[in-house]
This record gives structure tokens, sequence and C-alpha cells, in this order.
């Protein structure tokens, strides 16, 4: 699955655009808050699986590895077994470091904050035709009222049919 992740051949143009402008993205953030400073979301779904892989194109060409990238992932009530086996599984695959937090992502985000002070940015799996994100930016501040993180959405541009194009054509 990595060989074909890290290929662009066969790729259609649309999909390397879209994984350039997000490459570009998640090095931002790193030259801005280095590893240390930086985690991703996690919970499994196709939009944060599409951040996930293309955090793992980007760590590669700047010669880092996503082991012990640390990984929020806000468990809610209602999954399924599959799903956690899918987590777990990536987990294993990536050598991510994840920190399970329940609960809505909020107070998520507070306990990441207090569990790991050192957090500035998390990678976030946003699109603008998510709820409450039409009017955000790649780069932009968690509101009045929540933890002072910056929110980094590398696929906010892209579209519920890109995404499945993405996996598709990279076969994730």
């Amino acid at each position: 699955m990595f060989k074909k992740v890290l290929q662009t051949e066969g790729n259609s143009q649309e999909i390397k655009d879209l994984i350039e402008s997000s490459v570009c993205s998640i090095r931002e953030g790193i030259e801005r808050y280095g590893l240390e400073g930086m985690a991703i979301a996690f919970n499994g779904g196709k939009d944060c699986t599409v951040l996930l892989h293309l955090v793992y194109i980007t760590l590669t060409r700047m010669q880092h590895s996503c082991v012990n990238l640390l990984t929020i992932c806000i468990e809610v009530n209602d999954t399924f077994p599959e799903l956690e086996t899918f987590i777990d599984q990536s987990v294993e695959l990536y050598g991510l470091n994840i920190i399970k937090i329940p609960g809505k992502i909020k107070e998520a985000l507070f306990e990441l904050k207090t569990q790991k002070p050192a957090i500035k940015a998390v990678l976030m799996g946003t699109r603008s035709t998510d709820p409450y994100s039409g009017n955000l930016a790649t780069f932009t501040p968690c509101d009045a009222g929540w933890p002072e993180l910056m929110r980094v959405s590398p696929i906010l541009s892209w579209s519920y049919d890109q995404i499945w194009k993405f996996m598709l054509e990279l076969e994730v």
C-alpha cells in the first residue's frame, strides 16, 4: 500500500494537484510548529484516513516517519468493531502515538492540551462542506472558548468525490 500511495504515475492530474496542495499545507504546518508541536486528529473516517496518508506522503518526502506522531482519536459511543480494528491497524502500520479521548471535540482538544501542552496545532480532516466549516482557511485558530490551537485543514478544498477518487486511485 505504501508504494502505491507514494507513486504519482497513473493518478489523474486532479488528484496529483490536490495531493501537492495538501502536502504543501502539511509541510508549512510542520515548518511553523515542528513535529513536536503538532498532532493529527484521526478517527478512522474517510477524510481522516486521506489526511493520514497525505501526512505519510509529506513526512516521507521530508525524510521523516510517522513513528510516534502524536495522534488524537476522539472516541464516540456509537462506533463499531470494524472501525476500532481499522484504527488499531492504522496505529500499528504507521507506528502512531495515539491518545484516545472520549467525548466531544471541544472537550477532547482541551484534554489534549492538558496532557500535551507543547501541542500548538492539530491536523484535521475537515472539508469546507462540513458543518460550520465553510468560512475556514487552511490555517485557522480555534474559536474563542476553545483551546488555544491552530487547526490545520489540508483537505479543506477537497470534495466528497475527490476524497473517494483519492482512495480508489491510490488503493487506500
